[in-house]
């Protein structure tokens, strides 16, 4: 059974039950794919999913992420200047 919460949907713009969603995607990074594991809201009214504000979550982020470090790149926050 889904964890469900009570919150603003973004799409309907009014509070409604939502679900909480674990899925995979693929971002294609460099012509490389990479998996993103995410977790997300669906809203049981409209279906539209959708971040949850409380937890945010960056996809894009962490696919360069794991593209630099499969290619021994710096991350950002290694860099100096």
């Amino acid at each position: 059974m889904k964890e469900k919460i009570f919150c603003l949907c973004p799409n309907c713009e009014k509070d409604n039950w939502a679900e909480r969603i674990s899925e995979n995607r693929i971002i294609e990074v460099m012509n490389e794919e990479i998996i993103v594991h995410v977790e997300l809201l669906r809203c049981l009214e409209c279906k539209e999913e959708f971040e949850d504000r409380r937890n945010p979550l960056d996809e894009l982020d962490i696919a360069y992420r794991e593209y630099r470090r499969r290619h021994n790149m710096f991350q950002p926050e290694q860099i100096r200047f």
